[in-house]
Order: structure tokens, then sequence, then C-alpha cells
């Protein structure tokens, strides 16, 4: 993007992949939670049912994968762009 610094951009790339990370472990948490083993009543259609492994594996899963494959272009463009200290205050992809 023209006239932004590119240490916002990498600043912004480590936060919304490290955001996403977080959002997928509350299913990932579930499974071993007893919230996680049925639906809740207020959910419709699917209330008091067991919930299904590969709705919690999943997108745990693919946020896993997205991570591991993110990591070290950030860490690589980090470098180059000499913001190391940047890559280490957002320690993800370390």
């Amino acid at each position: 993007m023209p006239g932004v610094h590119d240490g916002f951009t990498t600043r912004m790339q480590g936060a919304l992949i490290g955001i996403a990370a977080l959002l997928a472990c509350v299913p990932v948490l579930g499974l071993i939670s007893r919230w996680g083993e049925v639906f809740p009543r207020w959910v419709p259609w699917l209330h008091e049912r067991p919930v299904a492994l590969p709705l919690a594996v999943v997108p745990g899963g693919l946020v896993a994968l997205a991570c591991c494959m993110s990591a070290p272009g950030i860490v690589v463009n980090a470098v180059r762009r000499g913001e190391a200290l940047t890559v280490l205050l957002f320690p993800y992809p370390v």
C-alpha cells in the first residue's frame, strides 16, 4: 500500500495471524472441556446434541497450518527490511 510504512504492515500481519490463532483455540479447547461436549441450548436445531470432532479439529488445524506457513515469511521480511526489533516485539513467528 502506498504511503504506509512497511513496519506497520509487518505488525498488522503478525497481529492478525495471532488473533486468528487465539480464535481457533476456543473450539479446540472445547474438545477437552465439559462445555464442548454438547451444543448449548441456545443453538437452534443443534441444542443438546454432541459436538462432532471435525467441527473443532478442522478450524484449529487450518489455522495451525496457516501459522506455520506464514511465520518464516514474516521473519524473512522483517530481517530484509532491517526490522528485527519488530520480530522481537511480536515473537509469534519465532
